[in-house]
C-alpha cells in the first residue's frame, strides 16, 4: 500500500516527490553526519534530480494587487490580447485569490485559467509561462528564468512616498526592489512615476529593463467603458438622472495594518446625502477592511466588483485625498476635489512627493469646504481649468487610449519603440556590500565606518543584509551610513531544496539580484555559510571577501560558522581579493593559506573616531576607583574566562580595582557564575548589551583585550581614540596596532602582568593619531574598490 501511495505520488508530481524525499534524507543525514555517504548522495541527487519544465511560449500569467483582483493594467493588456486575432494561439492564467468570484466571467473563455494563489499550481504556471504580467510584485520565491519575459506596470502615478522615501518604514517596497531588478518591461505613465519609482526602490542606477513610457494601458479601460456607461449605471443601480460622485480614499495605516477610515467615510457620506441626495448618488470605494463595516450601503458589492477604471466612466465627481485615482481621472476633465482632513499628519507621518497645490482640482480640509465644491461645481472645470492642462502635460500625455496597443506591440511583437528606452547607469562604479544582520558588534561599526569613507560621486553602494536584520538593526546602520547608501532587502523563500551550497548560492543570488550587475561585490561580514557563497554568485566584476580573524583559529574553535571546506574553496575560485583586517592577521592567513597568498590583501578597519567621541561624553564609573574595561562578545574567543582569572589576582592586591566586561554572547551565564565562584560580585560588572558603551568606556582608565585571536579588534581603536590606555594580548589583530609595550603574554599570567604593570605605573605614554591611522586604511580600501 505504501508503494502504491509514492508511485501515485510520483506520477502527480515528480518534482514535488523527490523534493520530499530528498528533504527526508537531509533531515537524517544531518542527524548522523557521514562523509561518505553525503557523497553518494550529492551524487545520486545530481543524477536524479527532476529537471526544470520547460517554458511554455503560448502561455501568459497575470496577477494584479497580490492576487486581489483582475483589474488594472493587466487586465487591460489581457483585453488587448484577447481582441488580437495574432495572438489567438496564447492561453491565459490568473493568479487570484479566490477563483470562485471570477470564474462566471470567464466561464466561456476556454483559453483563460483561475489560478488559486498559494497552490502548486501557482508556482507551476509562474514557474513556466513565457510572460509574466504584473502591477505590483510576485511573491519571495519568484525569480525569472532564463527565457521569461516579465512585464511590471505597478499600479498608479505616486503621489504618497514609495519604498525608502516612506516616512517610518522598515523594509517597505523591499519586494518591489527585487523584483524591478527582474523586469524586462517596466510599463510606465509618464517620466515623473518611472524616475520615483526607481529611485524609491533604489534601482535607478540597476535597473537592466526596457521603460515603455506609453501611457498607462488601464486608462485604455477608463475610455472603453465610457462606451457603456448606461449598462455599467444600470449595473450598479443607479437611478436614471442622478450624478454620481465616487469616494476613494488612499490606504493610510502601517504596511502590515490599515487604518479605520470608517468614521470619515460615514460622516463624509451623511454630509453629501444630506445636502445633495436629489442631485447624486454616494459611492465608496476605500479599502475592503473599512468597506466591510458599512452594511448599509446598498452600492458597496457592486462598486468593490467593477474594475476600478470602469468604474471611473460613470463617475461625475471624485472625492480622493493622496490616491492616484486622481490622475485616472484628469483626461476625462471632469472634477476632482481633494478631501485631505489629515494633511498635515498624513505629511509628517507618511509623506508626499506632490504638493497638494500641484494637484488638479479643489483642495478642502473639511467637508464644509467639499459641500461648497459640489456647490459651485457647473464652473468647476472653468475655475481649475490650468491645473488641468498642466496635469495633462506632465502626467497624461500618453493616455490616449492606445497605450496598450503600443505596449503589446513592443512586448509581444518587439516592434513599436518609439516610447521605449533604456537606462544608462552613472559614471560611478557601483559597489555591493553584505553586512551580515547589522547587530551591534565589531562587524557593524567597521561595515558602516567603511560606507562613510567611500567617495559618493565615485562610487554608488548598495548595501545587502540578511533576513536576521530587524528594524532596530536597521536603524541603527542606517543612522551611521551616508544618506547615499542604498538598500537590498533579503526576503527569505521556503520550499527550494538545492543538491548543493553551490547551487543554493547562485539561485539566492538571482532571486534577491536578478538582471543587476556591479563593478565590485563585498562579501564584508566574511562568515556565515549562505552569503559567502551568494556574493561568490553575483554578476560582478571584481569581487572581495573581508577575513575578520586569523582563519586556522575560527576552523579550530568556532566549526559551526561555515563549512570552511566549502568557503576556502570559493577563496580559491570565485574571489578576486580576501581582504584582511590588519597587517598580522593577514601574515597569518598567508601561513595558514599560502596557496591564496596571491589574493591576500589587507586594509585596517576605519574608525568614525568623531561619532566614538561624541557618543563618550558621560561619567558613569566611580572615579575613586581603578577601573578596567573589556568589550566583546561573551565568548571563547574573547578570552574573558582568563581576564576574569587573571583579575581575580590583580584585585587580591589592589581591592581598589574594577572590571567591567561589556557585550552578550553565549558565554554569558557562564562568566556570571565564575564571578560568584571567585568571590568577585562586588568588584566585577557584567553589564551585557550596551546600545552605547562609549561613556562607559571614556570613564574607564584601562582597556584590556583578553581575546585568544582577533583579526584586528575595532574596539581597540576606539579606546585609543579616548585616550584610554589599552593593553592586549599579543596575538595577529592588535599585534599590528599596539606597540610592543603594551602587548602581553598570551595567557593569563600575561593578563596579570599587563594589569599590574598599568597599576605601578610602568606602562609608558601611549600616543595614538587616528587622522593618520584612518588616511591609511581608505588608501587601502580605494585599492580594493578601485
Amino acid at each position: 500500500m505504501a508503494v502504491s501511495k509514492k508511485l501515485a505520488k510520483l506520477a502527480r508530481d515528480p518534482n514535488k516527490f523527490f523534493e520530499d524525499y530528498f528533504a527526508k534524507r537531509r533531515r537524517r543525514s544531518s542527524q548522523k553526519s557521514n562523509p561518505r555517504l553525503e557523497a553518494i548522495r550529492t551524487f545520486i541527487e545530481s543524477r536524479m534530480r527532476v529537471p526544470e519544465r520547460p517554458i511554455d511560449d503560448n502561455l501568459v500569467v497575470y496577477e494584479s494587487f497580490n492576487g486581489a483582483s483582475i483589474a488594472c493594467n493587466p487586465l487591460a493588456i489581457f483585453e488587448g490580447l484577447r481582441r488580437d486575432p495574432r495572438f489567438a494561439h496564447l492561453r491565459h492564467a490568473w493568479i487570484v485569490r479566490d477563483p470562485q468570484l471570477h470564474s462566471q466571467a470567464f466561464a466561456s473563455m476556454s483559453n483563460v485559467e483561475l489560478v488559486r494563489r498559494g497552490t502548486d499550481r501557482h508556482k507551476r504556471v509562474v514557474q513556466t509561462a513565457r510572460y509574466l504580467v504584473n502591477n505590483n510584485t510576485f511573491d519571495a520565491w519568484f525569480s525569472k528564468r532564463d527565457g521569461q519575459v516579465y512585464v511590471n506596470t505597478q499600479h498608479g502615478v505616486p503621489i504618497k512616498t514609495l519604498g525608502r522615501d516612506a516616512i517610518g518604514t522598515f523594509a517597505l517596497g523591499a519586494n518591489v526592489t527585487r523584483n524591478l531588478l527582474h523586469t524586462d518591461f517596466l510599463v510606465m505613465p509618464n517620466r515623473f512615476t518611472t524616475d520615483r519609482i526607481l529611485a524609491a526602490h533604489d534601482v535607478q542606477n540597476l535597473f537592466a529593463g526596457e521603460v515603455i513610457e506609453a501611457g498607462y494601458p488601464r486608462f485604455d479601460l477608463t475610455l472603453r467603458a465610457v462606451d457603456n456607461v448606461d449598462r455599467l449605471r444600470e449595473r450598479l443601480g443607479i437611478m436614471s438622472g442622478k450624478k454620481v460622485i465616487l469616494y476613494a480614499p488612499t490606504y493610510r495605516g502601517s504596511h502590515a495594518r490599515a487604518d479605520d477610515q470608517s468614521e470619515h467615510i460615514a460622516s463624509l457620506k451623511a454630509a453629501i446625502e444630506r445636502r445633495f441626495s436629489g442631485d447624486y448618488v454616494f459611492l465608496c470605494r476605500a479599502h475592503h477592511t473599512v468597506l466591510s463595516r458599512d452594511e448599509g450601503d446598498r452600492f458597496a458589492e457592486a462598486v468593490n466588483a467593477m474594475d476600478a477604471n470602469a468604474l471611473l466612466a460613470v463617475v461625475d465627481v471624485l472625492i480622493t485625498d493622496y490616491s492616484s485615482i486622481a490622475f485616472d481621472f484628469v483626461p476625462l476633465n471632469r472634477p476632482i476635489i481633494y478631501y485631505a482632513y489629515d494633511v498635515e499628519e498624513y505629511k509628517r507621518t507618511r509623506g508626499t512627493y506632490l504638493e497638494l497645490d500641484e494637484l488638479p482640482g479643489a483642495i478642502c480640509g473639511t467637508i464644509e469646504d467639499v459641500e461648497r465644491e459640489l456647490e459651485g461645481i457647473e464652473t468647476f472645470i472653468e475655475r481649475h481649468g490650468p491645473k488641468y492642462r498642466e496635469a495633462l502635460d506632465r502626467f497624461c500625455a500618453n493616455d490616449d487610449g492606445g497605450a496598450t496597443k503600443r505596449v503589446i506591440e513592443r512586448v509581444f511583437c518587439g516592434t513599436g519603440a518609439a516610447h521605449t528606452y533604456t537606462l544608462k547607469p552613472d559614471h560611478r562604479r557601483r559597489v555591493l556590500v553584505y553586512g551580515g544582520g547589522f547587530f551591534n558588534n565589531g562587524v557593524t561599526s567597521s561595515v558602516a565606518s567603511m560606507l562613510k569613507s567611500i567617495d559618493s560621486s565615485q562610487f554608488d553602494v548598495y548595501l545587502a543584509f540578511n533576513g536576521r536584520a530587524t528594524e532596530e538593526s536597521f536603524t541603527r546602520l542606517r543612522a551611521r551610513a551616508p544618506a547615499e547608501t542604498k538598500f537590498v532587502y533579503y526576503l527569505p523563500s521556503k520550499g527550494v531544496n538545492f543538491t548543493s551550497e553551490q547551487e543554493r548560492g547562485q539561485h539566492e543570488a538571482r532571486r534577491i539580484f536578478g538582471h543587476a550587475r556591479f563593478d565590485v561585490a563585498i562579501d564584508a561580514s566574511g562568515y556565515g555559510r549562505l552569503w559567502p557563497s551568494m556574493i561568490a554568485s553575483v554578476d560582478a566584476t571584481r569581487r572581495a571577501i573581508f577575513l575578520h580573524n586569523c582563519m586556522k583559529s575560527e576552523r579550530e574553535s568556532r566549526p559551526e560558522l561555515a563549512d570552511y571546506d566549502y568557503l576556502f574553496h570559493l577563496y580559491d575560485v570565485a574571489y578576486d581579493l580576501l581582504v584582511n583586517v590588519s597587517e598580522s592577521s593577514y601574515t597569518a592567513n598567508v601561513e595558514f593559506l599560502p596557496h591564496l597568498r596571491d589574493k591576500m590583501v589587507y586594509t585596517e578597519n576605519i574608525l568614525d573616531a568623531e561619532r566614538v567621541r561624541d557618543l563618550s561624553r558621560e561619567n558613569v564609573v566611580d572615579e575613586r576607583k581603578t577601573n578596567f574595561i573589556n568589550i566583546g562578545r561573551y565568548s571563547y574567543q574573547k578570552g574573558q574566562d582568563r581576564l576574569l582569572e587573571a583579575f581575580a589576582r590583580v584585585h587580591a592586591d589592589h581591592p581598589e580595582t574594577h572590571l567591567y566586561i561589556v557585550g552578550h554572547g553565549p558565554d554569558e551565564k557562564a562568566l556570571r557564575t565564575q564571578v560568584r565562584r571567585l568571590g568577585l560580585s562586588e568588584a566585577v560588572h557584567i553589564t551585557g548589551k550596551m546600545e552605547n558603551p562609549f561613556p562607559l568606556l571614556k570613564a574607564c582608565d584601562c582597556f584590556v583585550m583578553s581575546s585568544r585571536y582577533e583579526g584586528q579588534g575595532i574596539v581597540l581603536l576606539e579606546s585609543l581614540t579616548l585616550g584610554i590606555t589599552t593593553i592586549s594580548t599579543d596575538i595577529p589583530g592588535p599585534r599590528s596596532i599596539l606597540d610592543d609595550a603594551f602587548l602581553v603574554e598570551d595567557s593569563v599570567d600575561g593578563l596579570v602582568s599587563g594589569m599590574k604593570r598599568f597599576m605601578d605605573g610602568s606602562l609608558p605614554e601611549q600616543t595614538f593619531d587616528v587622522e593618520r591611522y584612518n588616511a591609511a586604511a581608505r588608501r587601502r580600501l580605494e585599492a580594493v574598490l578601485a
